[in-house]
């Protein structure tokens, strides 16, 4: 009798591993999807910061009249006017930010300045209008209910709470 040489895998072994390589995908994918997604809002939160922290330092600065507003005033400041060291001003982690629905608000009092922030992307995801360390990211919708700022007879917006008159910065992006 011959010996048969028998090399290479039968039908129910290949079916039992890609059976099992499957349920491991089943219960991979969603975890990995899940730690991108609140790494991309990390992400977010850290861009709302360096807006914030660039609009400070041009509000501090002693020879930027763009940036200088009266005590009967607020400033508003489009993310797409504001130069990033680092980063995109126009996109979000998720996707483009919303430019008439994204900005740095700033107000004055007796203790100094306050800064608000407002983003909202083209995915809806984004922060209402909120003091600029207490920003959560979350998915707020594409018709979330916050101020945007007008072109159609210069720039202006009406800030809810907010004294005063808005100035508006104006950038070549915006128009």
């Amino acid at each position: 009798m011959k010996k048969l040489n028998k090399k290479g895998f039968t039908l129910i072994e290949l079916l039992a591993v890609i059976i099992i390589l499957g349920v491991l995908l089943l219960i991979a994918v969603p975890a990995v999807n899940k730690y991108i997604q609140q790494s991309r809002i990390k992400t977010y939160k850290t861009q709302l910061s360096k807006f914030v922290d660039a609009v400070t330092i041009e509000v501090n600065g002693y020879d930027n009249d763009d940036y200088s507003f009266s005590s009967e005033q607020y400033l508003v400041v489009p993310f797409v006017c504001i130069d990033l060291e680092r980063g995109s001003n126009t996109k979000s982690p998720f996707s483009a930010y919303e430019p008439k629905k994204s900005y740095v608000v700033v107000t004055r009092d007796a203790n100094g300045f306050n800064y608000q922030v407002a983003a909202l992307d083209n995915t809806g995801f984004g922060t209402e209008l909120v003091d600029a360390d207490k920003a959560e990211v979350s998915s707020i919708g594409a018709s979330a209910s916050m101020p945007a700022i007008s072109t159609t007879s210069g720039l202006s917006i009406t800030i809810p709470g907010a004294t005063g008159t808005a100035k508006v910065v104006s950038c070549d992006a915006l128009k």
